[in-house]
């Protein structure tokens, strides 16, 4: 017996020995799509004066090219999620990988149409790299080690984020803008061969394949939206999102370009100083809560928070650059309220977190595109320097939606609270 528990604790020594290193780096390619994805995200942000000019849009065309991501990564986030549980992950993910990167193609050419189309496909695809994180977490991982590797994942992706729109800036400067969207979408494809060649075919039982059940799914999506508290949460968070899509990944640059003078490289500065923001806040804002088990209180702390912050930056002026960069870091933190969210849908779902999880994540992720076609038409009417730039005015006026959204967050947040206390 104890030869065989020997021998049985051998073989698993020896198992760890060899898979640990291949599951860490099927995780790191993971992370690192992961990270991909939010680059691709930006790019409107970094690239908004080469695309306007390119495909000649005005703003209300130009937002509604950032806005289809979001509408595409909503839609697809259920779906794709059962995909992803009930069939070949590698396939799955493979695809997205191929979709988020073959997105980027159309930039390439002179079609308003076919942009469109490509940006919708990087946002399918973009889905993809979440949830893959997710799966292949579940997969290679013990329970005790999951949180662990899912938050240092979502911090990869977020370092991408804070990190990328200099080098691309600068990429675009040495081999122009058609050459920097082919090595992009390059990246993407080695991204692909390495999913390809690393992961396994399958971890889903043949028993289980293709057994979706639709009815329960749908009877599932029926007691999540009776639940008031987390449909108000979810809204609440959607009103929130403002900051980081509409402003962080498409306005941010022209925004302080425009109302406080700031020069191509020093703007750029900006969505990275949020995203930092929100890699710290991701850990503070988490570790607050998990001590206090006070969410409706972070949240609306963080809104408050983002309310105050975009008060300043909008309208105040003379402010110090240090102060400003302090500000944008505030943002950021405060953006990590999504963390703090999703916990508490989770146990506001109760026996149904991942279709909670899933329904909530849809409503706050369509957010994005309502605030992308707000804030591009806003300024479109307001602008009074046609064909010449923005007026200080016109972006004043885009932002003033994400105010007022932080704003309306807070007594959806307070109902939200209450009804917990009634909801049965």
């Amino acid at each position: 017996m104890s030869n065989l528990i020997a021998k049985i604790k051998a073989s698993d020594q020896d198992t760890i020995g060899i898979k640990n290193n291949k599951r860490l780096l099927i995780w790191l390619i993971v992370s690192l799509f992961y990270g991909y994805q939010f680059t691709l995200r930006i790019i409107p942000g970094i690239l908004a004066n080469d695309i306007i000019k390119i495909f000649n849009l005005d703003t209300t065309q130009f937002s509604f090219f950032c806005g289809i991501y979001y509408i595409g990564y909503t839609a697809i986030m259920l779906p794709l999620s059962i995909l992803m549980d009930k069939y070949d992950e590698k396939k799955v993910i493979l695809a997205t990988v191929l979709m988020t990167s073959i997105g980027l193609l159309p930039l390439l050419s002179e079609s308003f149409y076919l942009l469109l189309l490509g940006r919708l496909m990087t946002g399918i695809g973009s889905v993809g790299a979440i949830l893959s994180l997710f799966k292949i977490t579940s997969i290679y991982f013990k329970p005790q080690e999951r949180s662990k590797m899912l938050g240092m994942g979502v911090t990869i992706g977020l370092l991408c984020a804070i990190y990328s729109s200099i080098p691309l800036s600068l990429m675009i400067n040495d081999i122009g803008f058609r050459g920097a969207m082919i090595v992009l979408t390059s990246i993407g494809g080695v991204i692909g061969a390495m999913i390809f060649i690393l992961l396994p075919t399958s971890s889903v039982k043949a028993s289980s394949k293709h057994s979706i059940d639709i009815k329960s799914l749908l009877t599932d999506i029926k007691v999540i939206i009776k639940n008031k508290s987390l449909i108000l949460l979810a809204v609440a968070g959607g009103l929130m999102v403002g900051p980081l899509e509409g402003f962080a990944d498409a306005w941010s640059i022209t925004a302080f370009q425009v109302i406080h003078g700031w020069d191509f490289s020093d703007a750029t500065l900006v969505p990275s100083t949020i995203f930092l923001g929100m890699c710290i806040g991701s850990s503070v804002v988490g570790f607050i809560t998990e001590k206090t088990q006070r969410y409706y209180s972070t949240i609306a702390i963080a809104s408050i928070s983002m309310l105050l912050c975009f008060l300043v930056i909008t309208y105040s002026s003379g402010i110090s650059s240090k102060i400003i960069f302090t500000i944008l870091m505030t943002i950021g933190v405060a953006s990590a309220y999504q963390i703090v969210l999703f916990t508490k849908v989770g146990t506001l779902s109760k026996d149904f977190i991942t279709t909670g999880s899933a329904v909530a994540n849809m409503i706050v992720m369509i957010f994005g595109s309502i605030y992308h076609m707000i804030i591009g038409n806003v300024i479109m009417q307001v602008n009074t320097l046609k064909g010449s730039g923005y007026s200080v005015e016109s972006i004043k006026f885009g932002i003033l939606p994400i105010i007022l959204g932080l704003a309306l967050a807070l007594p959806l947040i307070w109902i939200a609270s209450n009804s917990e206390k009634s909801y049965r």
